[in-house]
């Protein structure tokens, strides 16, 4: 999965809260990617507090699942486990995660759904190349009926009408 690194950090840092969104206080980090407003007494998340409370809530699941539930790019959740500052659970640190959608499995480079898609792909492919081979076969048959035609047509032969003439 290739992704640039200084990218991937300055939206980390974006995404940190600064301010109360209701009244426009300063936040204080409480740890653990939470900020509190000090007037209103609202939690706010980054990205890291986000996942940390969505994997509190839901148990741990994919970070395909994670991604599309708190609206994390997948990306920032492969930087935060790079970093250490998450951890998968004991039977997927072997994991490997698939180039294509992100998945994790235990063996290869793309799991199993993303491997039948591509299958499918790629025999659709072949069925709509044969179509067209099929197709430019009975044209070409046609354009070599047509240039053979014209090509009796314009060959050099003798008149009979002339040739008795002499």
């Amino acid at each position: 999965m290739g992704y640039d690194r200084d990218d991937i950090l300055e939206q980390i840092e974006k995404n940190i809260p600064t301010k109360c969104e209701r009244c426009g206080a300063r936040l204080y980090f409480k740890g653990s990617g939470r900020y509190v407003c000090q007037r209103c007494h609202i939690d706010y998340y980054d990205d890291f507090g986000l996942i940390k409370k969505y994997i509190d809530e839901n148990g741990s699941a994919p970070a395909v699942e994670i991604s599309v539930e708190t609206g994390v790019k997948l990306e920032v959740i492969d930087m935060l486990l790079e970093k250490g500052r998450l951890e998968m659970p004991g039977e997927l640190k072997e994991a490997e995660r698939c180039e294509r959608c992100g998945a994790l499995f235990p063996i290869g480079r793309y799991c199993k759904e993303c491997i039948e898609d591509t299958s499918k792909g790629i025999m659709n492919i072949f069925k709509n190349e044969e179509a067209q081979r099929r197709k430019f076969a009975i044209s070409k048959q046609a354009r070599d009926k047509e240039t053979k035609d014209k090509y009796e047509k314009d060959r050099m032969h003798y008149l009979n009408h002339i040739k008795d003439q002499w």
